[in-house]
Parts: C-alpha cells; sequence; structure tokens
C-alpha cells in the first residue's frame, strides 16, 4: 500500500530483503515493470545491500498516477530473460468503501499474493481480462469504476505543466542550441550523432532526474595525460554553487571523491578524476551522465556511463 515516501519527494520504494533474496536473487540491479501493455525500467539503489527502488520508480508513479493508498501488486514472470514484474493497480478513489473494508481488503489480496507464484491465478485472469479484485469473494460484491472525468483532466494537466516545465528549463540552459537534448546540458566540444543522441535520450529518460543531466562525451585530455574534465560554468552556478569544491562521484556501488582546480574560478575537474577514469575504465569516446544527487548533506553526482564501442 503505498505510503507518502513512495509517491512523493524521494519517490523511494523498499522491497523486502527476503522476496529479493528468494525470488529476485541479491545479484539484481535492475527491475523492468509493467502495467497496461507499457514498460518502465527501474533500479535498487547504490549499495549492494540496499532494497529501495530508487531511479526509474518517480516516472512509473507519475505515468499511472499512483497516489497515497493506492495497492500495487508486483507479480514476478519468471519466463522472462530480464527480471520483470507486472504490477496491478487497485485505487483507493476508484472503491467507494470504508476505509476498513479497504484494510480488510488489502489483507485478503495479500493473503492470495503470497501463493502466486505457484498458482496459475493470475495469468488466467489477465485472459480474462480482470483485476485481482474479481477474484475476492465479498458478501456485496461493488464493481470498481473507471477513473472520473475531473481525475483524468487533472491527471493530463499535470503531465502538460511538468513537460513544459523541463522543455523550458533544458533549452534555457543550453542556449537555444540547435539540436540541443531535453532535460540535459552537453559539455563542450560534446558533439553526437544521431544514435548517440537516441542511446543519450533514452538513458536521460530512465534517469528521470529533478534537475538537468550533465552530458560529457570523453576526449584525449579527459583520459590521459593530466586527466581534467571541465564542468559548464552555468550548470555549476544553477545547480551546485560556486562554494562547491569537491564532489562525490558515485557508481555501481563505489564512490569517488574528486576535487576543482586550486583557484575559485577553476571549473575544471583535477584532483581524483584518474582514479575514478582508471577504476571505470573509461575511453575516448565514451559518454558520461552526470546525475546531481540532490537529498545529499554534501554534493554527490551518480555517473551513467555509454560506451563508445557499443556504437562500433
Amino acid at each position: 500500500m503505498m505510503s507518502k515516501c513512495n509517491v512523493t519527494g524521494t519517490f523511494t520504494l523498499s522491497v523486502p530483503k527476503q522476496y529479493v533474496k528468494r525470488h529476485v536473487g541479491d545479484t539484481e540491479r535492475n527491475i523492468c515493470l509493467q502495467c497496461l501493455g507499457k514498460r518502465w525500467e527501474v533500479q535498487f539503489g547504490g549499495r549492494p545491500e540496499e532494497k529501495r527502488i530508487i531511479s526509474g520508480w518517480r516516472r512509473f508513479v507519475k505515468d499511472n498516477d499512483v497516489e497515497m493508498g493506492d495497492i500495487c501488486i508486483f507479480e514476478l514472470l519468471k519466463k522472462c530473460k530480464t527480471c520483470t514484474m507486472e504490477v496491478h493497480i487497485i485505487h483507493t478513489k476508484d472503491i467507494d468503501t470504508p476505509s476498513k473494508i479497504c484494510q480488510q481488503r488489502h489483507r485478503e489480496v495479500v493473503k492470495i499474493m503470497e501463493h502466486s507464484h505457484s498458482l496459475p491465478q493470475l495469468k488466467e485472469m489477465q485472459l480474462r481480462n480482470e483485476t485481482v479484485e474479481d477474484a475476492i469473494v465479498h458478501p456485496e460484491p461493488k464493481q470498481i469504476q473507471p477513473p472520473s472525468l475531473e481525475r483524468r483532466i487533472r491527471l493530463q494537466r499535470d503531465k502538460s505543466s511538468q513537460g513544459s516545465k523541463r522543455d523550458s528549463l533544458s533549452s534555457e540552459d543550453t542556449d537555444h542550441e540547435e539540436g540541443a537534448l531535453p532535460d540535459c546540458i552537453l559539455a563542450r566540444f560534446t558533439r553526437l550523432t544521431t544514435d548517440q543522441k537516441k542511446a543519450v535520450k533514452e538513458k536521460v529518460q530512465f534517469i528521470d532526474s529533478e534537475t538537468p543531466i550533465f552530458v560529457a562525451m570523453m576526449q584525449q585530455t579527459n583520459v590521459t595525460g593530466r586527466y581534467t574534465l571541465s564542468l559548464s560554468k552555468k550548470y555549476i552556478n544553477k545547480y551546485l554553487g560556486d562554494e562547491v569544491r569537491s564532489i562525490c562521484l558515485e557508481r555501481l556501488g563505489e564512490r569517488c571523491q574528486v576535487w576543482f582546480g586550486r583557484r575559485p574560478q577553476d571549473k575544471r575537474i583535477i584532483g581524483g578524476w584518474t582514479k575514478f577514469v582508471k577504476a571505470n575504465e573509461v575511453e575516448v569516446g565514451d559518454i558520461c551522465l552526470f546525475e546531481l544527487l540532490k537529498h545529499r548533506k554534501l554534493c554527490a553526482m551518480k555517473v551513467h556511463i555509454i560506451r563508445a564501442k557499443d556504437f562500433s
């Protein structure tokens, strides 16, 4: 059942460790969520022992209008090559019953789902286009009504306003460059092919960050010789702050502290960058996407890498 932290603020979802260990696997970090024929990629948190879904969950919540009190049922599809879960949503606003009966329904749904991996019940229900609620027997069954017209209009208005806000933000930060990618800021000398733009766009949508993603294609000076990386002054002033002199870079659960140059006006990452490049085998032509982690006490960024060899 969705609580406030699941659908607002940081938008996270904790999964029981025992469930992950028994049915998903400790090494699995990515999950594909399916709902009404659409797919969303989500990721667990950075640390291996962390079982909170963070990246991608915000987009799933927004796209499916998930609200506090809604019941989400996650069905693991074992026959898929990648870890995939079908999500069945029971919206609390669509159930015209008192809160105590809602809680009773929730307990009954959980009881049914405990045996979902041993019974083909959900598969048969999907073929009949039924929901889990249809399988629960009540003394006085009530038909679940589709979302009201007012609710659908509100959802469409929220999505439109959110899209307009992001478009204006990205266009402002990229100085209206021709072919600029939405929701990201390109580093100087970064020129992307059509295939690379497509890959970056898909990655940015998957990350689903509140702030634009800083994108840099690695040049010779970034991965050899002095090993430096210049960040956009506009990006630093607007999202990091001039007072920031060091950044904690995170990738695949590992952290690496890097520092800017000694002069306050120097916007080049120098100290620690060599260690990060070698530890992650960054090469010329690789595209690094820097995601600002806003809810940290110290400045931290998660780095996503698109390898150049994937386009060769």
